[in-house]
């Protein structure tokens, strides 16, 4: 039976996962992305080319998909920078999981 538009919006609840941090005793929250948070992160894949496509790449993803248990973001756009300058073991480890949640998982690591 195919979905109504009324059943579709309905179920538009994102995935959270929790990501251990033993670094920072504790977990930090990762949800999938909206359509437009992917198209978003296409875009600028799209838009910029060489060694600037790459320039903080896992900082540019994680600022969308870590959030508060409620699946809010807890970071904005302009925390690029700061979010870039964490340990990179620990940004890979909540990497691999907005990867998978992102829908990016079958797609080659851009590093």
């Amino acid at each position: 039976m195919a979905l109504s538009r009324d059943q579709m919006l309905a179920r538009s609840t994102l995935r959270i996962e929790r990501v251990s941090v033993p670094e920072w005793d504790g977990e930090v929250c990762v949800r999938e992305l909206t359509a437009g948070e992917r198209d978003r992160w296409d875009a600028w894949q799209i838009d910029h080319t060489g060694p600037e496509r790459f320039a903080d790449l896992r900082a540019r993803l994680l600022i969308m998909c870590v959030c508060d248990e409620s699946g809010a973001r807890i970071f904005g756009d302009d925390d690029v920078q700061r979010v870039s300058g964490l340990p990179a073991v620990v940004l890979t480890r909540i990497w691999n999981v907005a990867v998978s949640l992102a829908g990016l998982a079958g797609e080659p690591e851009k590093n």
